[in-house]
């Protein structure tokens, strides 16, 4: 398959995908008029019937969405929705990969243009024989003939000629279909730019909006965060040396309330002892 033959299919891809994004986003995005949605259609409270008992069953499926009713939500990014997107991204990478080779070929087509418009005015000039098949080739024979005297004008266009020439590979065949490809490139390209792209503005932009809305809260949070660590960090030595202390000053109080409690426990049974001793032996035992 050919560069033409590959660019062609190519560009037929491109316009028939271009063309279905135009019905997408108009019947999406145009006319869409809710201003108040929710994620789903809340179905209407049906009235249960007088029953004997105090129990009323409803039945489940009937408060379920069902997978067509979640597809079909105003709300949120519908499956549709998802894929017009899909299909957006995709024809801008069409559009962008296509282009270099467009370009390269609207430049031969032009190069083959001008090539044409060169020779028919070799052929205006008189010091060229209209009898050559080639008018290259006559201008090059009428420069040889004159012993590398030609007119100026016949030595510029025969140089701007060969230049032209090295560019210009197409044939006048290939020119035309080419010509025709590159023209419904341009009007893919055009329609894609005035009737898709603003249509997608509105909900890119919201989209957009959102998102920085998003990440503005996303770094106020890292930033309160950050100076809440920062500030924990600067008060842990403090609160260390504080939280030593308080150790410190309650092992001691500790000690104290040990010690206390131990003399107050000593204090009966250094007053009984001389006591019990003089009532065994009648006499002091400490005299």
């Amino acid at each position: 398959m050919t560069e033409l033959q590959k660019t062609l299919a190519s560009v037929e891809r491109l316009e028939g995908l271009v063309l279905d994004l135009v019905d997408s986003v108009t019947s999406v995005w145009q006319d869409e008029t809710v201003l108040v949605c929710f994620s789903f259609e809340p179905p209407l409270r049906k009235e249960p019937q007088a029953l004997d008992h105090d129990w009323v069953v409803l039945d489940p499926l009937e408060t379920k969405m069902t997978e067509e009713e979640t597809e079909e939500a105003p709300c949120g990014r519908t499956q549709r929705e998802r894929e017009i997107s899909r299909d957006f991204l995709q024809a801008q990478r069409w559009i962008r990969d296509l282009s270099p080779t467009i370009a390269r070929m609207r430049t031969k087509c032009l190069a083959r243009i001008e090539l044409n418009e060169m020779k028919e005015r070799l052929r205006g000039l008189k010091s060229v024989s209209l009898q050559e098949q080639d008018v290259l080739q006559a201008a090059v024979s009428e420069l040889y003939t004159n012993g590398g005297q030609g007119t100026e004008d016949l030595q510029l266009l025969r140089q701007q000629a060969l230049e032209l020439e090295r560019s210009a590979t197409y044939g006048s065949k290939t020119v035309e279909q080419v010509l025709d490809l590159v023209v419904r490139f341009d009007a893919a390209q055009a329609l894609f730019d005035t009737d898709v792209v603003p249509a997608l503005d509105t909900s890119a932009a919201a989209a957009e909006e959102v998102r920085e809305v998003e990440q503005r809260a996303a770094s106020r949070m890292e930033a309160e965060f950050a100076a809440e660590q920062q500030l924990r960090d600067a008060r842990r030595p403090a609160a260390e040396l504080l939280a030593e202390s308080e150790r410190r000053l309650h092992s001691k109080r500790q000690a104290a309330e040990a010690s206390q409690l131990l003399q107050e426990n000593s204090r009966p049974w250094a007053a009984e002892v001389p006591r019990a001793c003089a009532e065994s032996t009648g006499r002091s035992c400490f005299s």
